[in-house]
């Protein structure tokens, strides 16, 4: 039995031994419309293609992420799990197809859009990201990352039957950016500027598929407000240092499974350019 296939109970382990005295009470947090134009920055350049996605209608993204690390760093072994906070600073960040093999050679180069690479004591780090939406096209978010700039980047990889991975990028600006391939555990809200994200209803139809029918879910985005998204929607949360996009890239489940070690994933990200 995959051991992954409870996912929502580990992740809440995970914030546990994070240090999940950070976590604050939400209950006066606002609720807020997916619906509503929202706070859209200017510097995402992406198709709003999620905006016409109805709650009938079944969507199921998808989110790629790799590390390349420091050939001597400990957590460099692909076979093990792993959580690291850097305080770092900008190398670039850039589109795939700006950065050679020689800056960035990893395994997922044909399946990302872009690499966010930082310097720690004259030791690289890189990440390699990418979104799309139901329909394959490019949804990742250009949050303008500027060389120089001091960061704090959050990695964590989960190791469990393949490799899964959560990521997040905060600068002394408050540009931000948290993404997830939706099998990974969550990073605790201290990595996050306060956010929690959690499975809400089923809603946002379903398909069939080889192992049953994989049905849509909510997802809830709670921060200093909260708002609620099915699959392919993004809407504006507000976060610890400003508004912020949050989307829901794919959550989903099956419903009659006829197949073994198979779950579904909690695909989102959360993005904001400078709020400064």
């Amino acid at each position: 039995m995959n051991p992954n296939k409870t996912p929502r109970l580990r992740a809440l382990s995970f914030a546990l031994c994070l240090g999940a005295a950070s976590l604050a009470g939400c209950d006066a947090s606002e609720d807020t419309s997916s619906d509503a134009t929202g706070w859209l920055d200017d510097a995402t350049d992406f198709a709003d293609a999620s905006d016409s996605i109805s709650p009938q209608e079944f969507s199921a993204g998808r989110v790629t992420i790799c590390f390349e690390l420091p050939e001597n760093a400990p957590e460099a072994d692909n076979h093990e799990s792993f959580l690291k906070a850097l305080d770092a600073t900008i190398v670039f960040d850039k589109p795939i197809d700006q950065v050679g093999a020689q800056l960035f050679q990893a395994y997922c180069r044909e399946s990302i859009s872009r690499v966010l690479q930082v310097e720690v004591d004259g030791e690289h780090w890189s990440v390699g990201y990418g979104a799309s939406d139901h329909t394959g096209g490019d949804i990742t978010p250009d949050v303008s990352f500027a060389p120089g700039q001091p960061v704090t980047l959050a990695l964590l990889r989960t190791f469990s039957w393949g490799a899964f991975y959560t990521f997040s990028a905060r600068t002394e600006d408050a540009t931000f950016l948290a993404m997830t391939d939706g099998r990974s555990q969550l990073l605790a809200p201290e990595f996050m500027e306060g956010l929690t994200v959690e499975v809400g209803e089923k809603r946002g139809g379903g398909d069939e598929v080889d192992c049953g029918k994989r049905v849509g879910h909510e997802l809830i985005f709670d921060a200093q407000t909260r708002t609620t998204l099915v699959g392919g929607e993004r809407g504006s949360i507000e976060l610890e240092s400003g508004p912020a996009q949050v989307m829901n890239i794919a959550a989903w489940d099956y419903e009659d499974l006829q197949c073994t070690d198979t779950w579904g994933p909690n695909t989102w990200m959360a993005w904001r350019a400078s709020a400064l």
